[in-house]
């Protein structure tokens, strides 16, 4: 993977150390502009990150005398075959994907390997995963086992490909509109690492943006596309390129918006809001989120 033009827009934007943190961008800026500040932060990760493939590459096997054959998503998957320098993406886990019926059998594999089971909250968006943490050569390593990876999605939805000979990960498609209802719809812009993982899987792979508007639009995810590639285009590409203008993503999206990991008021109101392809997905997901605070009270 090539380096990026620091001449891109969301590199103009003046980012304090604080920003760089937050977005989990120290790796990168280190890695590709050898910004030495970022240095520590680089080889921090790129020891978690190794250790953290070595231990899923060392479950293959025992997963695989189980006959479960996880898919890998996110982070972890792309230090295959996008991140060659492992200490220019920040991991704070491996997501893997197993069917329903291996969901149990797959979390109590991870706790006979000494994980265990990390207390959090469950609510309808959130209740079909399970977070595991154990500790390896003193370094806090957590797995997030999921059964499918978006509320409202079955675990057939997606079309996969080998990742190694152990596991599986998305389809590269299905894993650049995975990763965008991610970012956008899940977790409206958080995190600005997550659009960076976007930009460069968009580079590395060959496709054509209307049939992705088609595979998203059928995985009811099409407003998440849009608006991460709306940043892509905005953002990161030197000449803006697609078909496509929004005054309301030209109002939404500013780059102090993107760096700003402490979202509030009217922006991330109608973010949360238009990156849900229907009013009644975002009125379920609000519905049972207040329940579950409410519920939180009691």
């Amino acid at each position: 993977m090539n380096a990026m033009d620091k001449g891109l827009e969301i590199l103009k934007y003046k980012y304090s150390y604080e920003q760089v943190i937050e977005n989990h961008l120290g790796g990168v800026l280190y890695n590709f502009y050898k910004e030495e500040e970022y240095k520590p932060i680089w080889k921090r990760q790129w020891f978690h990150n190794d250790i953290l493939k070595s231990e899923l590459e060392s479950l293959g096997p025992l997963f695989k005398a189980q006959s479960i054959r996880p898919i890998v998503v996110k982070g972890v998957a792309l230090l295959y075959d996008l991140y060659e320098d492992m200490g220019s993406r920040n991991m704070s886990d491996c997501d893997i994907l197993v069917s329903p019926k291996e969901f149990t059998q797959t979390r109590e594999l991870l706790i006979l390997q000494g994980y265990k089971v990390m207390k959090t909250s469950k609510w309808f968006a959130n209740d079909f995963k399970c977070e595991l943490s154990k500790v390896i050569n003193g370094r806090e390593v957590n797995f997030e086992v999921h059964s499918k990876l978006l509320f409202h999605h079955d675990y057939e939805t997606w079309n996969i490909t080998a990742l190694t000979e152990d596991f599986d990960t998305l389809e590269e498609k299905d894993h650049i509109i995975y990763m965008c209802a991610h970012l956008a719809s899940s977790h409206s812009f958080l995190k600005l690492f997550w659009l960076f993982d976007i930009y460069f899987l968009s580079q590395k792979m060959e496709f054509d943006y209307d049939q992705l508007t088609l595979r998203a639009k059928e995985l009811r995810v099409l407003n998440s596309l849009k608006m991460c590639f709306f940043c892509i285009d905005k953002f990161f590409m030197p000449k803006r390129s697609l078909s496509f203008t929004s005054l309301t993503y030209e109002y939404l999206f500013k780059v102090d918006f993107l760096w700003q990991v402490k979202q509030s008021g009217l922006r991330y109101f109608l973010v949360k809001h238009l990156s849900k392809d229907s009013w009644i997905l975002a009125f379920k997901y609000d519905f049972f989120w207040l329940i579950n605070k409410l519920s939180q009270k009691i």
